[in-house]
């Protein structure tokens, strides 16, 4: 048999540009075999239509498609469902596109925060026009970072993700002082307007103008009840993301007179 119109493995792995090794693995967990294998010294030889096929292998390897489902396109002549396979890696690799796309989103979205954060750290106070926001509010009378504050935390989460809510990794107090009886909630930034939030007690923010600034953990309350003098009656207190990052202790961004619409 003439081998001058096959490819050794080196060939095979230059023409495709996938390293030995990889054509090695590829061929011992069964996804990939050789046109034929010289007797006399185990040279394996493939034929150009192997350097696609190659390509495709690799490519969903870097997208981290498991390669051992490749088997399911092999047929039991060896001839390979091409079709099927394409089909079957165009429709993982778009999930992960949309996984890197939101993966992309929440980092513009901390970036935002952060440079909000610096703004802040700038300056004593400014007025930041807030876009639609939603928070789930749940009763809490406590202190921020007690030990209190932390289980209050993990119950939340644990609601947000028993009813598939989407958290936005923002949290903190609401305070409502403009009734006889005030009123203190833990608040964490979600997607609502869902039938998963019906139910549930959520703080609407839309096209409102707030004056923010940071403040100390310490500074929370003295600095609330020298605002109510002024008229003002609700407060959002939110964990702020800055650089650099304390995380044992971080800065606190108050937003003054925010008014709701519950």
């Amino acid at each position: 048999m003439s081998i001058q119109k096959y490819l050794t493995i080196g060939q095979l792995s230059r023409y495709s540009e996938i390293h030995v090794k990889a054509l090695r693995y590829y061929e011992k967990i069964g996804i990939l075999a050789p046109n034929f294998v010289d007797e006399t010294n185990s040279y394996r030889y493939y034929s150009f239509a192997h350097i696609p096929y190659v390509r495709i292998i690799k490519l969903c390897a870097d997208y981290d498609i498991p390669l051992k489902t490749f088997n399911d396109f092999i047929r039991t002549d060896g001839k390979i469902e091409l079709n099927k396979m394409i089909e079957q890696a165009q429709h993982l690799i778009k999930m992960k596109q949309k996984k890197l796309l939101e993966d992309q989103q929440f980092l513009s979205y901390i970036q935002q925060e952060v440079e909000l954060s610096q703004r802040l750290h700038q300056t004593s106070e400014m007025v930041i026009e807030q876009v639609h926001e939603d928070f789930l509010l749940l009763s809490y009378d406590g202190e921020f970072f007690s030990p209190s504050y932390y289980n209050q935390i993990i119950d939340a989460l644990k609601l947000i993700e028993q009813n598939h809510i989407e958290f936005y990794n923002r949290i903190g107090c609401y305070y409502d002082f403009s009734s006889a009886k005030p009123e203190q909630y833990l608040a964490l930034k979600i997607k609502a307007h869902s039938k998963a939030t019906q139910n549930l007690n959520i703080l609407h923010i839309d096209k409102i103008s707030a004056l923010a600034r940071h403040i100390l953990p310490e500074k929370v309350l003295p600095t609330l009840t020298l605002l109510q003098t002024e008229g003002i009656q609700r407060f959002l207190v939110l964990e702020t993301y800055e650089t650099p990052y304390n995380f044992s202790k971080p800065h606190l961004e108050l937003r003054a007179d925010i008014t709701p619409n519950l």
